[in-house]
């Protein structure tokens, strides 16, 4: 049975969410690929040991998911919490194959960020 790529990229997001970053490891492929305006990694373990050091926290809300075959598009608000309270539009492009994410592309405007300390 395959997983489904919606249900991957739920799980993604929980774990995410949960902080969960050993959780999160195992739903990406070896030749995971992370582009953002902000940040860039080749690779799984460069991915997961950049976002636990992220200084911004926050919470996705109005999310908005498209899938097609192996993509999946979330299109959401960003609810930052730390280190300032704001709502920053986004939308997260992935391409997930064999239960695994294979890449993902963010899309935001890096202007709405503080700038970290």
């Amino acid at each position: 049975m395959t997983t489904k790529p919606m249900a991957v990229v739920e799980a993604f997001y929980r774990a995410f969410g949960q902080k969960d970053f050993d959780g999160l490891r195992k739903l990406l492929a070896d030749d995971f690929s992370f582009r953002g305006p902000l940040m860039a990694f080749d690779g799984p373990d460069a991915y997961v040991a950049g976002v636990s050091k992220m200084p911004f926290a926050g919470a996705p809300a109005n999310s908005l998911f498209i899938a097609d075959g192996g993509r999946v598009a979330h299109a959401f608000t960003w609810k930052m919490t730390a280190p300032a309270k704001l709502d920053v539009p986004m939308c997260e492009v992935f391409e997930v194959a064999n239960g695994k994410i294979r890449s993902s592309v963010l899309f935001y405007d890096s202007k709405l960020l503080p700038t970290p300390n």
